[in-house]
């Protein structure tokens, strides 16, 4: 089950620059790792870190780890259900759009 998330949680994410450009790198790719994304961006690891955890508990963003042999996992990042239904994320915020359901 799907975390349910706030408007303010998802607004939060999209609304800085680099969370913006790793939902574009995730959109494009599919799935990625940290390791990808720092690299793509030029960001630290803990920066790219930062973003990814947030999207997470917003629910715009889920992981799984991949066991690659005993000992070392990789983990992969890719946009959750909700995310890929209601999020589109480009680099320019203007090409962002938010499609909420019903407001109680």
């Amino acid at each position: 089950m799907e975390k349910v998330r706030t408007t303010a949680e998802v607004i939060a994410c999209l609304t800085c620059h680099t969370g913006r450009e790793i939902l574009s790198m995730i959109s494009q790719a599919g799935q990625t790792t940290i390791a990808s994304l720092t690299q793509s961006l030029g960001k630290s690891k803990s920066t790219v870190h930062h973003h990814l955890e947030k999207m997470v508990n917003a629910g715009i963003v889920s992981r799984t780890r991949s066991v690659s042999r005993p000992g070392r996992s990789k983990v992969y990042y890719r946009l959750a259900n909700s995310g890929r239904s209601e999020v589109f994320a480009d680099t320019t915020f203007a090409r962002i759009t938010i499609h909420f359901g019903a407001v109680r």
